[in-house]
């Protein structure tokens, strides 16, 4: 009979085998972000009634939104750009104590000014709100220098 702090540690380890790994499910491109499935794990600007629906921000004015998001984003500890076009960005985002990976998608719409966000976690079904507050946190630091910059 198997111990169970021994099938805790399969479990976990389990869970971050598959946590590491690229998804399977198609995420967006410079064509569009991909919805968000219904599980509370997951934020996106890019469908207004969608599951996790969160708003995109106005970046009239900012030369080159997808560099500068770039930039902010390689500040932070656990972030490893996985694909950057002049309209998208695709950031792998570590977590700090297991692991864990989350995607962070980001596309410029240039003719409405728009930046629009897409942050998902690839395991589990909750994530208590980290998504969300990743993407709010992006803005808020966009936003300043949208302020710092006079636009």
């Amino acid at each position: 009979m198997l111990n169970t702090s021994f099938l805790l540690v399969l479990l976990v380890m389990g869970a971050w085998v598959f946590a590491i790994t690229r998804p399977s499910v198609a995420l967006g491109s410079e064509k569009g972000l991909a919805p968000c499935p219904k599980s509370p794990n997951c934020v996106c600007s890019g469908f207004k009634n969608g599951p996790g629906y969160i708003d995109p921000l106005s970046v009239t004015g900012l030369p080159d939104p997808i560099a500068l998001v770039e930039q902010i984003l390689l500040q932070e500890r656990g972030m490893k750009v996985v694909k950057r076009t002049e309209s998208y960005l695709h950031v792998e985002v570590r977590s700090r104590v297991l692991r864990f990976v989350d995607d962070l998608e980001v596309l410029l719409d240039p003719e409405a000014g728009l930046l629009h966000f897409r942050s998902a976690s690839r395991v589990g079904y909750y994530d208590f709100g980290a998504n969300g507050k990743r993407v709010e946190r992006l803005k808020g630091q966009i936003r300043r220098v949208k302020q710092a910059r006079g636009v």
